[in-house]
């Protein structure tokens, strides 16, 4: 039977292995080496985790997001675990309350970032967190603010 460890275990496992020899050895009172060696180890990217593999990301989301010309839109994203979404905006005190709709797939572009194929005309990238979604700028960005919490949406049970 194979084991395999970890990317965080054996970063663990290294680390302790290199103290424990620097620790064993001739110390004159500066702790120089010590810290040469655990700034080396912070460098150490973590490739196994993102938020594509660790947070519990499928579900409805919802909340209103700022208007230019009406009360606000009422937004809600569903993102299923088969890369699939439905989008849903509504622009509240305007046109037939009739919601525009989109479905399709999405894509994942940074292991935190999923972006809505086929959406041209809105915005279509989402930073995904744990129990919220921040809705991004026509670029990419995260909004920024007085009004960046105006584009979070919760996720709903």
């Amino acid at each position: 039977m194979k084991r395999h460890f970890s990317g965080s275990f054996f970063l663990l496992l290294v680390s302790f292995t290199v103290l424990s020899f620097v620790a064993c050895g001739d110390n004159d009172g500066s702790q120089s080496e010590v810290e040469e060696v655990r700034l080396e180890l912070v460098k150490i990217p973590d490739t196994v985790h993102s938020t594509q593999n660790s947070v519990d990301f499928a579900g409805t989301y919802k909340g209103i997001t700022p208007c230019a010309d009406c009360e606000g839109i009422e937004v809600e994203l569903t993102i299923n675990m088969d890369s699939t979404y439905s989008h849903s905006m509504k622009y509240l005190g305007k046109g037939d309350g009739q919601p525009l709709v989109k479905t399709g797939k999405y894509v994942w572009i940074d292991g935190g970032t999923i972006q809505l194929e086929g959406v041209a005309d809105g915005p279509s990238k989402f930073k995904v967190g744990e129990g919220r979604i921040w809705q991004l700028d026509m670029q990419g960005n995260k909004i920024e603010g007085e009004m960046a919490d105006k584009y979070i949406l919760n996720k709903t049970n």
